[in-house]
């Protein structure tokens, strides 16, 4: 069941019955009309936000879709598979994609703001970067986390990521230089998610410690 609620009130508004197995992620298309979910056979829903309604599906040769992103204008969906699939949803023409993804669960996926660019993350503990263009793979692997990536975020120049780990770490990544610019070991366990600030002045990330980290990027 997905709940949907209001953040101005607190109160519940909408509910999506689904199969009980039906969902393992979701995400907000850019103009909050459309809601896709992940499912445990692969398949992309598309539930209209006023209605609380299905109104397509879209179904990817990976099974357990783990992670969802838009790109910014919102014409296509991004997707992250259990079996290490990326792919690439045409929501205007209904092609999908399929990008040389992971050997391993992808449990991350992001496009850049000027939506040129897709980051993944993987537990096989790296991080590839595709065009979106033509499903080119821009950087093969950047390297350093010593557990399963579990989250990665664009900033808002474009030019850097940040990720988060089972190995307790937070890390900033150079795109240009395709290094690591910056590691955050504030954590005291696993790190499940980190963000960039809609500025791209701070990060906020959360971990299984129970805590919430807000760092100020120089």
């Amino acid at each position: 069941m997905i709940l949907l609620w209001d953040l101005e009130t607190g109160k519940l508004t909408k509910t999506y019955d689904g199969d009980p197995a039906d969902t393992w992620t979701v995400a907000f298309s850019p103009d909050s009309r459309f809601l896709a979910t992940g499912s445990h056979t692969g398949c992309v829903n598309m539930i209209n936000v006023q209605t609380a309604q299905k109104e397509g599906s879209i179904q990817l040769e990976g099974k357990f879709v783990y992670s969802l992103a838009y790109i910014s204008d919102g014409s296509k969906l991004a997707a992250g598979t259990i079996n290490g699939l990326v792919s690439i949803c045409d929501l205007e023409t209904g092609s999908v994609q399929f990008l040389d993804g992971h050997a391993t669960p992808v449990r991350s996926v992001s496009f850049s703001p000027d939506g040129r660019l897709l980051a993944s993350a993987s537990d096989d503990k790296q991080i590839k970067v595709f065009d979106v263009r033509d499903g080119r793979l821009v950087i093969p692997s950047l390297n350093g986390h010593k557990g399963w990536v579990v989250s990665v975020d664009f900033a808002s120049d474009n030019r850097h990521l940040v990720t988060a780990s089972t190995d307790c770490s937070v890390r900033i990544w150079d795109l240009a230089s395709k290094e690591e610019k910056h590691c955050f070991n504030t954590h005291e366990d696993q790190v499940w998610c980190a963000r960039y600030s809609p500025q791209g002045n701070n990060i906020i990330s959360v971990g299984d410690d129970r805590s919430i980290m807000i760092y100020q990027c120089a």
